[in-house]
């Protein structure tokens, strides 16, 4: 089944290619004959993109955290993708995980995927070393269901379990501090439970944008709601 419909926004962001990237493994679609991965933007915080890509055309967008809409990174033919190309591509790559994995060139008559050489990596280093950590890998496991796919809603309910009961979040609550201070307090004090090791402020923060960009919205956002302050 398909997810709702959006709107197509315009940009004229450039695409660089990358020999390197965050992304998921890829998906054969049925909307349309290619193939589709959603990526870490480079460079864009928790900004996730969806690629599609056909023997002969390519297209990337980004999703507008706030409104859900479809946003063009670089140029889009919207006549050979259209909406329900970026639906099913969405649906097939939700909650699957990302890693740091060779860019795709193109599809062959088969549509298998041909990597790109891995010649360059333009992988960030903070990037790295979360993808690369026992913490990121762990963290995964933890919360993977059956169908191999990760349950947000299961790692949410964790974390908002985990929070309620900690003295030291409610003392943040009451001293009102700063809702993504309390949020990496929160997840730190996860990872560290979960791998019984200890982790920086700033890999923490590395690690929540990764996550980020799995998901549409925010990885962790029934969590910073349940952080929030009773008005």
């Amino acid at each position: 089944m398909l997810i709702k419909q959006f709107k197509i926004k315009t940009t004229n962001k450039i695409i660089k290619e990358k020999t390197q990237m965050i992304r998921t493994d890829s998906v054969k679609l049925t909307t349309i004959e290619g193939v589709a991965y959603k990526q870490k933007i480079l460079n864009g915080g928790g900004t996730a993109g969806l690629t599609v890509i056909t023997k002969t055309d390519k297209a990337v967008v980004t999703i507008d955290k706030r409104t859900g809409d479809y946003v063009p990174y670089g140029k889009v033919d919207t006549e050979i993708f259209k909406n329900e190309v970026f639906d099913e591509a969405f649906s097939m790559t939700r909650s699957l995980p990302l890693k740091k994995q060779n860019s795709i060139k193109n599809v062959d008559l088969e549509f298998e995927v041909i990597l790109n050489d891995d010649a360059e990596n333009e992988i960030e280093i903070g990037e790295n070393e979360v993808l690369a950590s026992v913490e990121y890998i762990d963290f995964l496991q933890a919360y993977t269901n059956k169908k191999d796919k990760f349950d947000f809603k299961l790692m949410n309910k964790d974390l908002i379990q985990f929070a309620a009961k900690s003295n030291s979040v409610a003392k943040m609550k009451d001293e009102k501090r700063p809702l993504d201070e309390i949020l990496v307090y929160v997840v730190s004090q996860k990872l560290n439970t979960i791998t019984k090791g200890k982790r920086t402020e700033d890999f923490v923060k590395k690690f929540i944008e990764v996550m980020d960009a799995m998901e549409t919205r925010s990885a962790f956002k029934e969590l910073k709601s349940s952080l929030k302050p009773v008005k």
